[in-house]
């Protein structure tokens, strides 16, 4: 059987998949008289951990079976390339092909867009694309997911089987959606009612003195409201004159164009009906009042004479 030093062999860079090798220690100085590399591998001392530098002789089949070498570094360049394709790195980029089934859960440091078809999965998606570390969930559809935290500008149409739930909180920008309630206060038709029925009485009212009986009041928001607002008075003085008011500012007349009277009856239902354009959120009061006339006591009877009551009709924005 013959026999050849390592150094006798040619170096081949990218070994075939049928090429036969031994391997020699990069570390040990060969020679033809005390150290053969022979034919045959079970003649050779084991190497457990072989380096770079090491190489190994083979049989090249793509050169007629010529006798070479190759180096451990070569051989692990030739395997990876072969196995890359076929397995996913532990790092770096890859693109990933193909229905991939996990029989447990991955977890996963999310910093951008998770792109793709998912399906079969259950639970929740949780953190924004900066910082999510866990994503879960029936995202059978989903090719960009909706964060619950964080900016986010989400494009296409999306159909909601039920209807979402806003903040209680009100637009303030012209594109902002709305909610329910604040559209209710703003559409025409809307209606707004206070009744009263209990009975108040101020003894010794002073002359020209605005008392707002049991805080009778009502809130109106943005638009246009047709209101009407009656009340029952009577005093128990003399030559005097009754009086009611509309009034943003309680115990107050601010505005005489909203005031019924001046009634000069014992006993008088004093009521009145306008248009108020409203600017923001208002909370109106009945005032009333005495003017001149000895001392005594004005009084609201609503069991005599009707309820106290306002009630307001929204007619414009």
């Amino acid at each position: 059987m013959a026999t050849k030093t390592v150094a006798a062999y040619s170096t081949v860079t990218t070994p075939a998949l049928t090429d036969e090798h031994l391997i020699a220690q990069s570390a040990v100085t060969y020679n033809e008289t005390n150290q053969q590399i022979h034919d045959t591998a079970f003649l050779l001392t084991a190497k457990t951990t072989p380096i770079d530098a090491d190489t190994m002789p083979l049989n090249d089949t793509a050169a007629a079976n010529v006798g070479k070498k190759v180096t451990w570094a070569n051989i692990k360049a030739t395997l990876k390339a072969y196995f890359d394709p076929l397995y996913i790195a532990l790092t770096g980029n890859q693109p990933i092909a193909g229905v991939k089934t996990f029989t447990d859960g991955i977890i996963s440091a999310v910093t951008g867009n998770v792109t793709g078809n998912c399906s079969g999965s259950s639970g929740s998606c949780t953190g924004n694309a900066a910082t999510a570390t866990t994503c879960s969930g029936n995202a059978g559809t989903v090719t960009n997911g909706v964060y619950t935290a964080g900016d986010q500008t989400v494009n296409g149409v999306k159909t909601f089987g039920s209807i979402p739930v806003a903040p209680a909180s009100d637009p303030t920008t012209a594109n902002q959606l709305t909610r329910k309630t604040y559209v209710d206060n703003f559409l025409s038709g809307t209606k707004l009612e206070t009744i009263d029925n209990t009975n108040w009485s101020q003894a010794t009212a002073g002359d020209g003195t605005w008392y707002n009986p049991t805080n009778l009041s009502i809130s109106l928001t943005d638009g246009i409201w047709l209101v009407f607002y009656g009340v029952g008075l009577s005093f128990s003085g003399s030559s005097h004159k009754l009086l009611a008011t509309f009034s943003s500012a309680n115990n107050s007349q601010l505005d005489a164009k909203y005031t019924s009277g001046p009634s000069d009856a014992l006993f008088a239902y004093l009521s009145k009906s306008f248009y108020i354009d409203v600017t923001g959120t208002v909370t109106y009061y009945i005032n009333v009042a005495r003017v001149g006339g000895n001392t005594g006591t004005l009084a609201v009877f609503d069991n005599d004479y009707g309820n106290a009551l306002i009630t307001a009709i929204k007619i414009g924005a």
